[in-house]
């Protein structure tokens, strides 16, 4: 046999275990040569001569240098499948990974109800932080009118208080003074 077939047969194993370790949705692997002849294959040892898929139509297109993702025929049973192709680097080689619907399916269900539930949460945290930002927002809205209200009562009662010091004798600009404050404070346009 050519030695890329003899390469293919010694890596079978570990290319199998690899495979069943990334997903247990993969149905079969092809792995064909520059003339489209299978010369390895996940679920049987290739034939000897290598079986010639190059009528295959995902096999030539993958002869033609195109790749292929979707649905189409199984290269050797025909069955329908999801398939992938990708030629493996300056070989000539392409690997033709078939896979059963229902399987991947349940792989795509379980992911996006993974994501669903990351994305409640991450929902749920940002409302959580926005509620908390909000309440310390108000809270320190609340300290800073509290602390406003106490300056202009502090400023009143300075400005009442200079006045006593600048008259001690004299009531009038005493009472002046607390009536322009007072009226100050609470809004009032005139006293």
């Amino acid at each position: 046999p050519p030695n890329n077939v003899l390469v293919a047969l010694f890596r079978h194993g570990a290319i199998e275990d690899w495979l069943r370790s990334l997903t247990d949705s993969v149905s079969d692997v092809h792995v064909v040569d520059e003339r489209g002849r299978l010369i390895a294959r996940l679920s049987s040892p290739p034939a000897a001569p290598p079986a010639d898929l190059s009528a295959d139509a995902i096999v030539a297109l993958g002869l033609k240098g195109q790749g292929f993702a979707g649905e189409g025929g199984d290269p050797t049973t025909g069955a329908p499948s999801l398939l992938a192709t990708s030629a493996v680097g300056d070989l000539g080689w392409h690997v033709i990974v078939t896979g059963r619907r229902d399987a991947l399916q349940a792989e795509v269900d379980q992911a996006l109800a993974q994501q669903r539930a990351l994305r409640l949460g991450l929902s749920a945290a940002l409302l959580i932080g926005a509620v908390l930002v909000g309440a310390a927002g108000s809270a320190a809205l609340r300290r800073r009118r509290e602390a406003v209200s106490a300056l202009e009562q502090q400023t009143a009662t300075a400005a009442v208080l200079r006045a006593i010091a600048a008259s001690p004798t004299n009531v009038d600009p005493v009472l002046d003074a607390i009536a322009e404050n007072a009226a100050r404070f609470c809004g009032a346009a005139d006293v």
